[in-house]
């Protein structure tokens, strides 16, 4: 074997640090010959070429990884090859190119691996590493079969040749993250991309069974919507807290011992009491209800099961890439599951609490909003509304997407980082009793460590559980950084004040509310409003479109736009007079004209490529301080940007506007009424004159008005009136007669 170089023991110390033992190592030294059928690895031996001779004396490093995965009956090869200098890399695009064997890592690395694939039978996927240079450059490459599941679903393939897909990974460090226990869910998750958000399959999968789900409980079961989400809600934070206790549900007791796992995974050294409690009375029914206890009979009288045992096969099915419900939530950190559970089961039925009607935020729409106000690891994000807890949830991904991208973290301090944001970083409120149980599992689900999730009225800033506290209280010492929410549509503009009043100074805050809600006025909203302008400076508005949001009976809020607020400035407004030196601040104005979020299918309410290029864009306009307009300029989904200084409650602009205030006080309701009495006395005087054959005369001109002409005739003899001719003028006729 010849000398290793700094760059074999470089790599090799890499392996060991992502969890390898030197046996674990296999070198080899030829690729297999024309013939060989398999490749059978001894853990420590090299790889021989058919006839037992080795054919180059170069290490090359040979790792097998079995996924943990039963979907996953295939054997994943991770091969390494190295080069002593960086300026043999090679390039990805050259790499097929036979005449760089022996020169360039990527090159030889893309050789071997299709030898490997095509010349085998086990070996369906190869994750390669090429090297080169001392400071152990990379580049990474996942080559696979087609046919595989991955060749159906994966994100970003490239065909190398008939049969042969590969995904390109440049500038790889991630070595920590392709140790034995990691590299599983990292190719799933990080290279696949099978299970993150963006795989609609995941999505759909999970409607399609909460579908299922909501039709076999209602008719077995005849719970509500509410029941039915914390029936799963539970069995999910059961099935959580101890895997084993799907062998219970094929007894009479299982619900009884489920309801007992949940409160195991509720310890009052992470719930307050007043808490606990609140949720423990959620869950309760789960003991309560008898059906839980009884055989379930289809209708032609076979019995299928105790309900339990239904439900926790359900969850537990297989979606077309390997996932069940239970493997997403165990495993991705990056989807809304319970949102999307709530939204199927109460697709076709109008629910709401003493707020009125609840409707989740899309998840596309709660990243954006995440996104533009540029959340990030050390940030306190805050819902005070927070339903399922999508908007928390949108912060985590993009928090753990800032982090993962981190080249200069290790895979460890990566998942410290991480655990501390879940831990101390996502706040919500919630009203609803159901809904709060339902956000605090979702959190718990998400690894949420601690669960600043409180149960109470954000309209007036108090805690409804036990002890009456405030919220000031007991976020007092939190430096809340962005706000994140879509507050109920009556009283809004208290939810907005009161969301604005905890976030810190400097600040960023996305609001969903409908568009007029800036221009009603009374006496009461005006106050408000003042506060809010006072303290907050606002610094764009997404005018979205119609129908955003759907319940069975109608749209609510169809006329919505995302605010975007920079806290803690005053908003100076147009100037309306001579005195006011402020030219007032501009406010970017974006119109949405459509979405391209699915229409049909099983795919419907998700958002297509389209959508995501969509938002993506909006993304960088606005992050990039509304600059580059070309980045909207696609009328058939833009209107033009308009930037505006705008007047006080007057926030909308052009044909999609809402219409201005114009709803009198009772002092301007009189006066306009009295002119308009006023106008018809002098109106009959000025009828009665002229019929008469007197001219009559008004010596002041009113400022009011459009001034018109006009010809009358008076005793025969024709003349010129002219004057101000407006029904709403004091002075509404003030001309003169000229004789001929």
């Amino acid at each position: 074997m010849g000398e290793k170089s700094n760059v074999d023991t470089g790599v090799m110390d890499k392996l060991k640090e992502a969890g390898y033992a030197a046996s674990e190592f296999n070198y080899m030294y030829s690729i297999p010959s024309e013939g060989n059928e398999d490749i059978k690895p001894e853990k420590g031996k090299k790889f021989l070429s058919k006839n037992l001779k080795e054919s180059r004396m170069e290490l090359e490093f040979c790792i097998f990884s079995q996924s943990k995965r039963k979907a996953d009956k295939n054997r994943r090869l991770v091969i390494i090859e190295d080069k002593k200098e960086k300026n043999q890399m090679g390039s990805f695009d050259t790499m097929t190119d036979s005449s760089g064997l022996y020169k360039f890592a990527l090159t030889d690395l893309y050789h071997y691996a299709i030898e490997l694939l095509s010349k085998t039978r086990s070996i369906k996927q190869i994750f390669g590493i090429a090297v080169a240079g001392e400071k152990l450059d990379a580049n990474a490459i996942f080559f696979y079969k087609e046919g595989e599941i991955c060749d159906k679903y994966a994100l970003k393939t490239i065909t190398i040749q008939k049969g042969i897909k590969a995904i390109y990974i440049s500038n790889f460090k991630e070595w920590d993250r392709i140790g034995k226990d990691n590299i599983d869910k990292y190719i799933q998750n990080d290279v696949l991309r099978l299970n993150s958000p963006e795989s609609k399959e995941n999505i759909v999968h999970i409607k399609s069974v909460a579908a299922n789900l909501s039709k076999s409980i209602d008719v077995s079961l005849k719970l509500d919507p509410y029941k039915r989400l914390l029936l799963v809600c539970g069995l999910l934070i059961g099935i959580n807290q101890d895997p084993n206790i799907v062998f219970n549900f094929e007894d009479r007791k299982g619900a009884t011992v489920l309801f007992e796992t949940i409160k195991e995974a509720l310890p009052e050294t992470k719930f307050d009491h007043n808490k606990r409690k609140q949720l423990l009375r959620s869950f309760s029914f789960i003991k309560d209800e008898p059906e839980l206890q009884m055989v379930v009979v289809d209708k032609k009288g076979k019995e299928l099961g105790l309900p339990l045992k239904i439900i926790s096969e359900k969850l537990q099915k297989k979606s077309a890439i390997g996932y069940s419900i239970i493997d997403l939530m165990k495993e991705s950190t990056h989807i809304d599951l319970l949102g999307h559970l709530f939204d199927t089961f109460t697709k076709y039925v109008s629910v709401g609490g003493s707020q009125g009607d609840i409707v989740l935020t899309p998840s596309h729409l709660t990243r954006f909003m995440a996104d533009i106000v540029d959340v990030n690891p050390s940030d306190n994000v805050l819902d005070i509304t927070v339903g399922t807890g999508g908007f928390l949830i949108a912060a985590l991904k993009r928090d753990e997407d800032i982090i993962m991208n981190d080249d200069t973290l290790s895979l460890t301090e990566k998942e410290e980082k991480i655990a501390k944001i879940k831990e101390e970083n996502l706040w919500g409120i919630e009203y609803d009793a159901n809904m709060f149980a339902t956000c605090v599992a979702n959190m718990m689900l998400h690894g949420d460590g601690k669960s600043h999730i409180y149960r109470g009225n954000s309209r007036i800033g108090q805690e409804l559980t036990g002890d009456k506290r405030l919220f000031s209280d007991i976020f007092k010492g939190v430096k809340f950084n962005k706000l994140l929410f879509n507050p109920p549509y009556e009283h809004h503009l208290e939810y907005v004040r009161n969301g604005l009043s905890y976030i810190s100074k400097g600040g960023k805050a996305a609001i969903i509310i409908p568009k007029n809600t800036f221009n009603k006025c009374t006496e009461t909203l005006d106050a408000i409003k003042e506060e809010i302008f006072e303290n907050n400076k606002l610094l764009a508005v997404v005018d979205l479109p119609k129908g955003q949001f759907k319940i069975k009976s109608k749209t609510v809020g169809t006329d919505v736009a995302i605010f975007l607020f920079s806290v803690g400035y005053r908003h100076n407004f147009k100037a309306v007079d001579n005195e006011r030196k402020e030219s007032g601040d501009i406010v970017t104005f974006i119109k949405l004209k459509k979405d391209a979020v699915h229409t049909k299918g099983a795919e419907r309410g998700l958002p297509s490529a389209k959508t995501k290029k969509i938002f993506q864009n909006l993304t960088e306009y606005i992050c990039t301080d509304f600059l580059d307009e070309e980045l909207l300029n696609d009328e058939e989904y833009f209107e033009p940007v308009l930037k505006k200084r705008i007047e006080k409650y007057k926030f909308m602009y052009k044909d999609y506007a809402p219409l201005p205030c114009i709803e009198p006080t009772e002092e301007e309701f009189l006066e306009v009424i009295g002119k308009y009495l006023e106008f018809n006395r002098r109106k009959g005087e000025m009828e009665s004159d002229i019929q008469d054959g007197m001219p009559h005369f008004t010596p002041n001109c009113s400022l009011q008005g459009t001034l018109e002409k006009s010809w009358v005739i008076i005793n025969g003899e024709r003349g010129l009136l002219k004057g101000n001719r407006d029904n709403y003028s004091s002075e509404s006729i003030n001309g003169e007669y000229n004789y001929k």
